[in-house]
């Protein structure tokens, strides 16, 4: 009967079964990986949190605008130089608020026309 053949490693190779090689590391293990991903899943929380509370603005023309001012249904305006955003007047107690955003032409009428 010949002798069983045993697998013993000799020089550069590595034997077949390696006993007590730890697995692959858990990502809590890994700080870095961790806070990687923690920051990764922070910002995508935030986006979509912000996303979700924000009002949403409906983009009119600034001559839809304009006639708004005329008929007094605007409640309330935050004006810049770039736009226009506010909220629209409702008829009734429990009626939605309405946002809407403009921009205005490149002219000092509007703060005359507001003023009025």
């Amino acid at each position: 009967m010949a002798p069983a053949k045993m697998n013993i490693p000799s020089g550069n190779k590595k034997a077949d079964i390696e006993i007590n090689k730890p697995g692959n590391p858990k990502i809590w293990h890994d700080p870095w990986k961790l806070f990687w991903w923690y920051i990764i899943f922070s910002i995508l929380f935030f986006y979509f949190f912000q996303n979700s509370i924000r009002p949403k603005q409906k983009p009119i023309a600034y001559s839809q605008f304009q006639e708004y001012v005329k008929e007094h249904k605007v409640d309330s305006l935050i004006v810049s130089q770039k736009s226009i955003s506010g909220i629209l007047k409702t008829s009734e107690a429990g009626e939605k608020q309405q946002y809407f955003k403009t921009t205005p032409p490149p002219d000092d009428a509007l703060a005359k026309e507001l003023d009025a």
